[in-house]
């Protein structure tokens, strides 16, 4: 009598090469791209001029983008200009540092 090895609960056997060519079809069927597939082709999707109800179509009509931009708007995005809050951040953790650094001083030397 053969003491068959488990195999773990991962592996599993084809007995008959018709169930699994079944299953590779029905699979191959289900990860198909929508194009592909039987509902898009009835479904108001498919042409491209009209828009369906659930869809959300963005083409450079339906949004508006500023023909250039203002020397105000490349000013802002300088490198080092900084908001108030972003400099108030970096004294407060540039302190604590210097606090900690100062508290590492006055500790006795270890012997």
């Amino acid at each position: 009598m053969a003491v068959r090895r488990w195999r773990g609960p991962w592996h599993h056997t084809h007995e008959d090469d018709g169930d699994r060519r079944e299953h590779e079809q029905t699979l191959s069927e289900r990860l198909a791209p929508l194009e592909e597939s039987e509902e898009f082709r009835d479904s108001p999707q498919r042409d491209g001029g009209k828009a369906a109800g659930d869809t959300i179509r963005v083409d450079k009509n339906s949004v508006r983008m500023p023909e250039q931009f203002t020397e105000e708007d490349r000013s802002a995005a300088s490198t080092f200009r900084l908001d108030p809050v972003v400099i108030a951040i970096l004294a407060l953790m540039l302190g604590f540092i210097a606090f900690v650094t100062w508290q590492i001083t006055l500790m006795p030397e270890a012997k």
